[in-house]
């Protein structure tokens, strides 16, 4: 029996004369994409951002293909000429991603944004990117926050694009963001009110509506500032608001129980070590709302939601969960039952016979 080749799909965007155009490509052919493009593609679907240039060379690379590699995903997609695209500087120096157009350098700086590159954001500025006016309809340091990508990096970021314009919708958070544990411990001595502030971002992951700024520093794992925090006085059970439909209401504590990871599990002591309540029950929380992994869970708990990054759109590791998990049994002086099965054996690859 003939072996099927894996493929996954691939959407490219620019201008004219390439509006868009859908393929379906083996794993060679993904591996030489990756080459040009210098990422990994990881979806089995997703729009991929790559200049016009790159885009001519990986057409060529294409064409040598064999003949299933250019297969459309909806049927068959011929590749249009690469002439054109080089005669067409328009298309060389903007792009086109997800409906809206950018320079080279607006493109640059998204890039750079993803993996939390502090260089890359530098160069994309130098090169002419404004972080005070919007890209594809969003401010830049929006862009920035909204990133699934947490990391130590992402405070030189920000502060980076502060120093360069770009103004927060709500200035009050910045210390939380930067990770600055002196900036909090000012900010919070000139106005002791901060400590019930209320703010709103959009999240990636466990949702930012209506919640304190330890829940801020939480979901980043701004370990300084959750500390500086804390020492305030800032209260470690606080909840986020809820909404018309049931949803929020979760203290800081959710946050750090199934963070990208585990970044936020030196929190999640800090947390329990001040007083967080691990036994403490909402309605639901919206996980991810806005993206592609949007999941609302019900009738959540700080345990029952740290099992939840077990399921497949949260993908977190099996270890780290179960570790956090003996935590918050321990927090709420419940007994711990032997977990022999992890991670489970079910789900390991199987040796092929």
């Amino acid at each position: 029996m003939q072996r099927q080749r894996a493929t996954s799909t691939l959407m490219l965007r620019t201008l004219e004369p390439w509006s868009s155009l859908n393929l379906a490509f083996t794993s060679p052919t993904r591996r030489s994409i990756e080459r040009v493009c210098r990422r990994p593609i990881v979806y089995a679907t997703e729009p991929l951002k790559i200049a016009a240039r790159d885009i001519v060379k990986t057409g060529e690379q294409l064409r040598g293909a064999p003949k299933d590699v250019t297969r459309g995903w909806y049927g068959t997609t011929d590749l249009p000429p690469i002439a054109d695209v080089g005669k067409n500087s328009a298309s060389k120096s903007r792009l086109l991603y997800q409906g809206g157009d950018m320079t080279a350098a607006d493109q640059q700086l998204l890039d750079a944004f993803d993996g939390h590159e502090v260089e890359n954001i530098r160069a994309a500025l130098d090169a002419g990117a404004d972080p005070r006016t919007p890209v594809r309809g969003k401010l830049p340091i929006l862009w920035l926050l909204e990133e699934y990508t947490r990391s130590d990096r992402l405070p030189a970021c920000l502060l980076l694009l502060l120093d360069r314009g770009a103004v927060l919708p709500d200035p009050a958070i910045a210390p939380a963001l930067l990770d600055d544990a002196q900036a909090v411990t000012k900010a919070v001595r000139a106005d002791p009110a901060l400590l019930n502030h209320r703010t709103t971002l959009v999240s990636s992951f466990t949702s930012l509506v209506g919640v304190s700024l330890v829940h801020v520093a939480a979901e980043y794992g701004n370990r300084n500032a959750a500390r500086a925090l804390v020492e305030a006085g800032a209260d470690v059970n606080a909840k986020a608001v809820v909404d018309e439909h049931g949803l929020g209401g979760h203290t800081p504590l959710f946050h750090t129980v199934n963070s990208n990871r585990n970044r936020s599990e030196p929190i999640m002591r800090l947390l329990l070590d001040a007083g967080a309540k691990a036994d403490v029950r909402v309605a639901g929380v919206a996980w991810g709302k806005g993206y592609d992994w949007e999941t609302v869970f019900f009738n959540v708990t700080p345990v029952s939601y740290a099992q939840m990054g077990l399921m497949p759109q949260v993908h977190r590791d099996e270890r780290d969960m179960y570790t956090d998990i003996r935590m918050l049994l321990e927090a709420s002086g419940r007994p711990i039952p032997l977990l022999g099965n992890v991670p489970n054996r079910y789900l390991q690859p199987k040796a092929k016979g």
